[in-house]
Parts: structure tokens; sequence; C-alpha cells
């Protein structure tokens, strides 16, 4: 799993396009402000080589839309399919095999971002998967390119190569599967989940959490048989991941309220991908203790480690009660944090 935060400037704003932002102003500072026209919404961010104050990366007004996530799921995407492989490889290859990863790096020349790139591959066979949350028109040649490196580094393997789609779009791009130039054409593969049955997806862990993004007629009611299948898993490690990841996916089909009513925050905190968030909010909050050179530095950095670790939570649409409980903090501390968080621009 990579880093939660820490993201360039460039793999930002990439991400602001692909969800409709264009710049509009300079805000303060080094900050630009960046708004959506169609829906009204606005962020500001800071013009960095490597953004690190995520506060300028998540509330969007007039609705708060958390970013956060939206940039978390290439993370957790990549996480199911490394962690889960068999479970994919039974899905997409009809042939349930086990597979390991194979970086991009090795292919050689620099990797191309996309949403969500990975690969994994057997003795025989590579598979090549991207998830994307919106239509990009450079897909085609991007899978070309992938494919014939592939062939370069590995002539005697076949390739499985699915771009798949998780919300639902009526641009025609999403049914693009093919890169034609003069006397060269390479067909690769489609998945639209909204268009997946949802059984199939119940019945494997790893693909359980995308399951609510399926063809389902009641979204709520799928996600709360899923948070019963989550409570029968025995392995807890197991479980924690596949809530957390559950949590974070179906926040692209229904609102965080929602997902909250359903799913047991307690769980989660084991995970994987919770504990990136407090492991981030540490590292925060021992950095600014050492800059400012305080006497009492580690008391001050292990405070503002958990003020860090609560905004995190805050940001991640984690109930007030549950952030005091497990943070230490009073239930007037969190308010306070979350009211700051709501003024911010």
């Amino acid at each position: 799993m990579g880093r939660l935060s820490g993201f360039s400037y460039k793999v930002v704003t990439k991400k602001l396009r692909k969800l409709g932002f264009e710049f509009y102003r300079q805000s303060k500072g080094d900050h630009e402000i960046w708004v959506n026209t169609n829906s009204n919404l606005r962020t500001t961010i800071p013009h960095h080589r490597e953004i690190k104050d995520r506060r300028g990366i998540i509330l969007l007004r007039p609705h708060t839309v958390n970013l956060f996530l939206f940039l978390m799921y290439d993370n957790v995407c990549k996480f199911l399919a490394e962690r889960f492989s068999r479970d994919f490889a039974n899905w997409l290859l009809n042939e349930p095999i086990e597979l390991t990863e194979l970086k991009p790096t090795e292919l050689s020349l620099n990797p191309i971002r996309a949403d969500s790139l990975i690969f994994l591959q057997s003795e025989e066979i590579v598979l090549h998967i991207e998830f994307q949350t919106s239509p990009d028109e450079d897909i085609p040649f991007r899978m070309t390119d992938y494919r014939l490196r592939v062939y370069r580094r590995y002539p005697n393997k076949e390739m499985y190569q699915v771009i798949i789609y998780l919300k639902p779009s009526n641009s025609e791009l999403v049914y693009q599967n093919t890169f034609e130039l003069t006397n060269l054409r390479h067909q690769f593969n489609v998945i639209r989940l909204w268009e997946q049955p949802t059984d199939s997806f119940m019945n494997n862990s790893g693909l359980l959490p995308f399951a609510v993004l399926t063809r389902t007629d009641n979204p709520r009611e799928t996600l709360t048989q899923i948070a019963a299948i989550i409570d029968s898993i025995a392995n807890k490690q197991k479980q924690s991941d596949i809530s957390a990841s559950t949590a974070i996916l179906s926040g692209l089909k229904l609102d965080q309220d929602s997902i909250k009513r359903i799913l047991r925050s307690d769980i989660m905190k084991e995970s994987v991908i919770y504990q990136e968030i407090f492991h981030e909010g540490e590292i925060q909050g021992e950095k600014r203790g050492e800059k400012r050179g305080e006497k009492r530095g580690e008391i001050k950095g292990k405070q503002e480690a958990t003020r860090n670790i609560a905004l995190n939570m805050l940001r991640n649409s984690m109930n007030i009660d549950d952030i005091a409980k497990l943070t230490g903090l009073s239930l007037q501390e969190v308010e306070q944090l979350n009211s700051s968080l709501n003024t911010e621009e």
C-alpha cells in the first residue's frame, strides 16, 4: 500500500480534472482555488512539489465532498487485488490461481500514471487491471503501450488486460475496448461494475467491497447483507480489512451517514487502511513538534499527533463519538476540530 498523503501537485490536479474541476484563481500564498462549474463545488490546494497539508484538498463547497476518499480509491483497489489475487483470478480468468505482484518499473521505461494500475502474474500469464472512477480518452493507448512492454519483458506469457469502471457513466469512452492505428489494432477488456450481477461478488471476500457498486436495485440493502457477511468472517485482520475497504468504496454510491449506520466502525481499527490514517497523523504531529523545538516537544508532538489522527478520522467521515473513544479526546475537543474543518476554505 502506498501513502495516503504526499501526493504530488501534478497527481492531485490530474485527479481534480477527472472529477470535472478547473483552475479558478490564485488564493493566499501559494494556494490555488479550483472549481467545478457543473456541480458548483470548489476546493483549495497548495501548489508545492508535494502536497502534505491534506486540509487544502478535503473540503469542497457548498457541499462537503471528501476528495480524500477519491484519492484513497486507488489504494483500496490495489490493496484488494494484491491481497486477494486468487479471488480476482477466479473472477477475471475463470481460474483460482495464485498470482504475485509485477511492478510496473520491471517493464522498462517510466510507468504511465493511471487511477489504479495493477500487474499480477503467474508462470503462464500476466493480469493487467486498471480501476477507473471516470472515463479517460488515453486508456486505449495506455493499454496498448503496456501490452507491448509486457511482451518485450515476457514474450512467452499470455496477457489479460481489463479496465474496471467503478462509477456509472453515459460517456461512450466506457465502452471503448480497442486502439487502432494504420496496420495496428489492439483489443482489451472492459467491465462496467454497474452492469455486473451482485451475487458473484457476495461469494468472494476479495470482491465483497465492490458489491454495492454492482447491478443492485437497493444498494443500502446490499450493504446490509455485506455487513452481515463481514460479521461472520472469523479472521479478524481479514474482517477488518474487508470492512474498511467496503466503507471506502461504498462512498461512490451511498452517503456516509448510511454507511456509518450499517457498517461497524469498531472492526475497522485493525485494518491496514485504518492504520495508515493513524500512521500519517503520528508523522505529521512528530514533525511539527520537532520543528517548534520546544523543550517538551515529545509531549507536544504526541498531542499534535492525536489531533491529526482525529482530523483524519473526521475527514474520513467517522462518527464523532467513536473518534473521542479511540483518541482519548473529549467530545468538545473533537467538535472543535470538526468546526475548524467546516470553516476552512
